[in-house]
């Protein structure tokens, strides 16, 4: 059993290949009806489809950068390594008596636990967010109101320890402040010797973007061929996610499944749908709908469906009663009823209907105008009426207030 780089041996990689190459053949043995195409072509697994799953990734990246700089924040790399106390030659290393393995108090509990990558990833993940619950960031986005943008990705030493680097969007008068915490945070609390913060790009050949990438491709260097590296061996072996970014798109698991659809094929414009409202989800994540304006009239696409049969039912206004094991898998036990993409009813598990007011100013723009253009075919009273063309017309919107 030969030893490698980053602590893995030729054993470990023969089992890797052994479990990636039957997941694989379990994907490919299924095909979509109507599509053509396998489970396989359709897996965004970084480790079973790379080529998809590292295209996804720059889409993601892109788009991350393009919102940010709308909103004028501008990128800043950090580089994080784990402490001297979690490589296997730092000089502060501890070892347990018993089993003579490394051992590190991860938690700060005073229990102490076996040395991992794993475990170390964790760690540092949890420094990440530790740093970015400091006041400086409440001060960031209490000035812009919008939560921290950022992305990170995992990379490893040869011998296996994991280090993080992040880049995060800041207001360019946030710089100084945030780099000064920084260094304090980690070097004075953390002890952690080997740190980095880059936030100027005159010399960098495509800028914050190209450097970002820099280290991703590193990460994901198996995704052109499909071939295998020591790097993609290393995360299947433990189970570390190599990359991650701030919940500030569209959330991935709707984005997969609406990225067939025309309109929504551009992550920046899903973005933005879901941000107002256009995009959302109902029926417990089981109904994905999206909805525009076009020359003034609402238009509405069911994206996505899992159960046709039960949407279908609830979908259509049928207020016949619903099938127990809908009810039984919604967690509040409460089925939204939906009339032109308005939310009209609450069906109970009683059986009882019951009429829905959700405080008109929760509403988006988009809702408001929804229920203006379609008043006529409410039950609801006049008052309402006007008191949803009075918050239209707040919002800059020219609306009647009065239909006589």
């Amino acid at each position: 059993m030969s030893k490698l780089p980053y602590g893995l041996t030729s054993d470990d990689l023969l089992l890797i290949d052994y479990k990636l190459a039957r997941q694989k053949d379990f994907l490919e043995r299924f095909e979509l009806d109507g599509l053509d195409k396998s489970l396989l072509d359709m897996s965004y697994s970084a480790n079973i489809n790379p080529k998809k799953y590292f295209a996804e990734v720059n889409n993601r990246v892109n788009t991350l950068f393009n919102n940010a700089k709308d909103r004028g924040l501008k990128p800043v790399f950090i580089t994080i390594t784990a402490p001297s106390a979690l490589h296997p030659t730092g000089k502060d290393r501890i070892y347990d008596i018993k089993t003579k393995k490394q051992v590190f108090d991860f938690d700060g509990t005073g229990v102490f636990k076996e040395v991992t990558p794993s475990r170390i990833a964790k760690y540092l993940s949890k420094l990440w967010k530790r740093f970015l619950s400091l006041k400086v960031f409440k001060h960031i986005k209490d000035s812009t109101g919008f939560n921290m943008m950022y992305l990170r990705v995992y990379e490893p030493h040869k011998s296996g320890v994991p280090h993080l680097h992040g880049m995060l969007f800041i207001p360019h008068g946030y710089i100084l402040k945030v780099k000064k915490t920084f260094i304090e945070h980690f070097k004075n609390r953390y002890n952690i010797k080997r740190i980095q913060f880059r936030y100027t790009w005159y010399n960098q050949a495509g800028g914050a973007v190209a450097y970002i990438l820099k280290y991703i491709n590193k990460t994901f260097k198996h995704a052109k061929d499909d071939c295998m590296t020591l790097e993609a061996y290393y995360f299947v072996k433990h189970r570390i996610i190599r990359f991650l970014t701030s919940r500030s798109l569209v959330p991935l698991w709707i984005y997969r499944k609406i990225n067939y659809h025309d309109r929504l094929q551009d992550m920046s414009f899903s973005t933005r749908k879901w941000k107002d409202g256009s995009l959302k989800h109902f029926f417990n994540k089981e109904m994905i709908s999206y909805f525009y304006f076009d020359d003034g009239d609402q238009v509405e696409d069911v994206v996505y469906w899992k159960d046709p049969n039960i949407i279908f039912e609830v979908y259509k206004k049928s207020f016949e009663p619903i099938p127990s094991k809908w009810i039984n898998r919604v967690s509040n036990k409460v089925i939204p009823i939906f009339v032109d993409g308005v939310r009209t009813h609450s069906y109970r598990s009683d059986g009882s209907l019951v009429p829905y007011r959700m405080h008109l100013v929760a509403y988006t723009d988009s809702e408001l105008l929804s229920e203006y253009y379609n008043f006529a075919s409410f039950d609801y009273p006049y008052d309402r009426f006007k008191e949803i063309s009075r918050l239209l017309n707040d919002r800059g919107y020219s609306v009647e207030c009065d239909l006589f």
